[in-house]
C-alpha cells in the first residue's frame, strides 16, 4: 500500500477552513475528514499480497553486459490496480530504474 497524492491535496484543502476558523473543533474536524479518507482509500486499494509476479530471463550478468527479463503481473481480485512496477536489480548491477506505470483489471494479467 502506498499513499496517493490525494491525502496530501486534502490536507492542503482542508487547511483553508482551518486558517478561516482556527478553533480546537475545526481542526479536529479536519483531522477526522483526512483521516477517514486516508482510511477509506486504504481499504478501497488493491491488495498487494494477492498480486502474483513472475519474472522470467538472466538472473544474473556481467557489468556490461546486456540481457532481457520480463516481468508478467496477474491481478487475481475484484479491483483495478493502478501503480507504479520497477524491477529491482542491486544498484551495482549498473541497471538504472526504469518504472512502469500499470494498470492491470481485475482478474487480467500483464507483462
Amino acid at each position: 500500500m502506498a499513499l496517493t497524492g490525494r491525502a496530501p491535496l486534502l490536507a492542503l484543502l482542508l487547511l483553508v477552513p482551518v486558517l478561516l476558523v482556527p478553533t480546537r473543533g475545526m481542526l479536529l474536524a479536519a483531522a477526522v475528514v483526512l483521516v477517514a479518507a486516508c482510511v477509506a482509500d486504504a481499504l478501497l486499494a488493491t491488495p498487494v499480497g494477492s498480486l502474483q509476479l513472475t519474472r522470467s530471463g538472466s538472473t544474473s550478468c556481467r557489468l556490461g553486459q546486456q540481457v532481457e527479463v520480463a516481468l508478467a503481473l496477474v491481478n487475481p481480485g475484484s479491483r483495478r490496480l493502478r501503480g507504479v512496477l520497477r524491477d529491482a536489480w542491486v544498484p551495482s548491477a549498473g541497471a538504472g530504474p526504469a518504472p512502469t506505470c500499470w494498470t492491470c483489471l481485475p482478474g487480467s494479467a500483464g507483462s
